[in-house]
């Protein structure tokens, strides 16, 4: 008989609602091996070999530092054509030729 038929008998019960069993998941006990001299021997490999050192801190961006989203605009092919003509004329980014575009827009609502 194959090895399939004994999938699920010797495993420990379900341990999500949704009924997976995640008992194959569970974390290997450790190897008895020290983390802090694997650490220092991967760094003297890194050494050796010239690789560059990990940062030990995250560099804060301080050039536009504000929030960031995208959006995915579907439409007709001449009109999208057109966006990008327009920001290849303005030589602007997407973003830019948008932020232009709603600026105008604005602009003759007020003067409304």
């Amino acid at each position: 008989m194959s090895k399939f038929a004994d999938i699920g008998k010797a495993r420990a019960p379900a341990t999500s609602s949704a009924g997976l069993d995640v008992s194959d998941f569970t974390p290997a006990p450790a190897s008895g091996r020290d983390p802090v001299i694997d650490q220092q021997i991967a760094d003297r490999v890194a050494t050796r070999r010239n690789m560059p050192a990990e940062a030990s801190r995250r560099v804060p961006l301080t050039r536009n530092a504000g929030l960031k989203d995208r959006i995915m605009i579907e439409g007709p092919l001449e009109t999208l054509n057109r966006f990008r003509e327009l920001s290849n004329q303005l030589g602007c980014t997407y973003h830019e030729t948008m932020r232009a575009l709603l600026d105008q827009y604005d602009e003759q609502r007020r003067d409304r």
